[in-house]
């Protein structure tokens, strides 16, 4: 009877040893090991956060990650609400060189490798245009203003070829 109760008390402290430590505490893990530690599935499942009994936060099997009720529409990161996004925010579109930048002094938009770019200047409300090409203003697919590397504007013109090349009538006050 002494050996079975020793056999059994000495099982379950080693049980209770492997138990202590695959999982994961609340207050924090120390001396993990990234690839063999992880928070996550081991299967082909997605993985939810809920607070409050709702899902928050979905983590999908393809590494989509959703938030706020947001759907599996195909994108890598998907946000249902509002969201806000301190300090800078640069969202680049792989390695073309177009990409969009929030910042604290303006709104960038660039294009080209060459350094062109669109940017907003909140801080004194003037829009600034830089390139080292030209600028076309379309309206349903038809160019109706340039204004071209050299300063030359084209009105219904695409490559202006003065100051001021308007192809059409000008309509201008007698003083």
């Amino acid at each position: 009877m002494k050996k079975n109760i020793a056999f059994l008390l000495s099982t379950s402290l080693l049980l209770i040893h492997f138990l202590s430590f695959s999982q994961w505490s609340l207050t924090g893990n120390s001396s993990t090991t990234p690839g063999t530690n992880f928070l996550g599935t081991t299967d082909n499942q997605h993985l939810f956060f809920n607070t409050n009994s709702s899902v928050r936060m979905r983590l999908l099997n393809n590494g989509n990650l959703l938030l706020g009720g947001a759907t599996d529409n195909g994108y890598l990161f998907d946000v249902n609400g509002t969201s806000v996004f301190r300090n800078n925010l640069t969202v680049d579109y792989g390695t073309t060189n177009r990409r969009i930048q929030l910042r604290d002094n303006g709104l960038y938009m660039s294009r080209t490798s060459d350094g062109s770019y669109i940017s907003s200047i909140t801080a004194n409300g003037e829009m600034v245009f830089n390139t080292r090409n030209h600028y076309r203003f379309y309206s349903n697919s038809v160019e109706y203003f340039t204004i071209y590397q050299d300063g030359n504007i084209g009105v219904g013109v695409s490559i202006p070829t003065s100051r001021l090349h308007v192809n059409g009538t000008i309509r201008a006050p007698v003083c």
